[in-house]
């Protein structure tokens, strides 16, 4: 089975940048569940790399462990999970538990089978049974939630296909694999090479994944030091005066326009939920030059890029608070956008001149 070497690269390529992605994560913002869910992701695709390169080369005469071993199964859950997580930032731990059982319940099984019984067994093919028939159950189902997701129209999900989507192909294709492999199981197994390439084409995807989480890993963290330098820009700051655009070439009907523009979007979309938006993201989003965004907010709303984004913020939370969730005031202010407790505390008294629990008791609790 070593005798493949793409497949050894690929397999050594994704262990390396699982690898190097904890230490990014190590300076990730460990408050929003969704880096503690691309953390867990990473760990397992880490852990599945290793454990095939493992098996490939070092224990070929149990190569059944590789057949066994029920890793697509989890993907699935995590899809579901990170699309949720997309969408609120908060999910239950009852949700998550139920994704996870039957995964866990199988692991299990899985360690029962090579612990105590191995290859041949009744318990094996009986094992195997049951594997065949809940991979494509599985996989299929929550590729189709995946691919609905996409197709959807909600706007925090569009700032994450990119994230998304792979993921999704990935079920996909293990979804085929799951429904081939039962079917043409004893030819595959007499053509090396048609398995090999099937291989390949999963450990691909494996080492795609671990590169995305790389990249979002790395933007997350590059774009975080860039909030941080300008913590103190989320208080009010001394509005420019209108000299500054005084050779502008924007006419007030422009202005007006791009004023429009910008708060049709920002109602619409809802981009003051994603903690990382700055300035620049959101001018990218309305496809207008950041300057010509910054003259529409200080002339025509008065306003800094902060102190304008964190109003909506402020005013998706108290919606929150007025549903009288389960939410915990750290789970609100992740939900609402912003980038801790800290923050979410400060510009709320800043807005509103009292705390979000005090609020809340005057407001909402009876």
């Amino acid at each position: 089975m070593a005798s493949f070497p793409v497949l050894t690269y690929l397999l050594l390529a994704t262990i390396i940048v699982t690898f190097v992605n904890f230490y990014f994560w190590f300076r990730a913002d460990k408050q929003k569940a969704f880096n503690w869910l691309i953390f867990f992701l990473n760990i397992y695709l880490f852990i599945h790399a290793v454990f095939v390169f493992t098996v490939r080369h070092f224990f070929t005469e149990n190569i059944y462990f590789n057949t066994v071993a029920p890793f697509v199964l989890v993907y699935g859950p995590l899809l579901y999970i990170a699309i949720a997580l997309i969408r609120r930032n908060t999910i239950s731990k009852k949700t998550v538990y139920t994704h996870l059982a039957m995964p866990i319940i199988i692991w299990l099984a899985c360690i029962v089978l090579i612990v105590f019984y191995g290859e041949g067994q009744v318990y094996y093919w009986q094992y195997n049974i049951i594997l065949a028939i809940l991979t494509p159950i599985s996989l299929i189902g929550y590729a189709a939630f995946g691919v609905k997701s996409i197709l959807s129209t909600d706007s925090s999900l569009k700032r994450y296909k990119l994230m998304v989507m792979p993921a999704t192909l990935l079920l996909i294709f293990m979804s085929l694999i799951s429904i081939i492999v039962p079917i043409y199981g004893e030819k595959l197994l007499r053509n090396a090479e048609a398995t090999d390439i099937i291989s390949m084409m999963i450990y691909s995807l494996m080492f795609a994944t671990s590169v995305l989480i790389f990249k979002y890993k790395t933007s997350i963290i590059f774009n975080e030091d860039d909030v941080h330098k300008t913590s103190s820009l989320e208080t009010e700051k001394p509005l420019v005066s209108d000299t500054k655009y005084e050779r502008s070439t924007l006419t007030l009907a422009q202005l007006e326009l791009y004023q429009q523009k910008l708060t049709d979007f920002t109602t619409k979309n809802q981009p003051y939920l994603d903690a990382t938006l700055s300035l620049a993201k959101l001018a990218k989003m309305l496809r207008m030059p950041s300057h010509h965004l910054t003259q529409v907010l200080s002339t025509r709303l008065n306003q800094s890029f902060y102190t304008y984004i964190n109003g909506f913020r402020i005013e998706h939370a108290i919606k929150l608070l007025a549903e009288d969730t389960e939410l915990s005031m750290t789970e609100v202010a992740m939900v609402s956008g912003f980038s801790s407790k800290v923050s979410f505390y400060r510009q709320f008294k800043n807005f509103k001149g009292c705390t979000p629990a005090v609020y809340k008791s005057q407001f909402f609790e009876k």
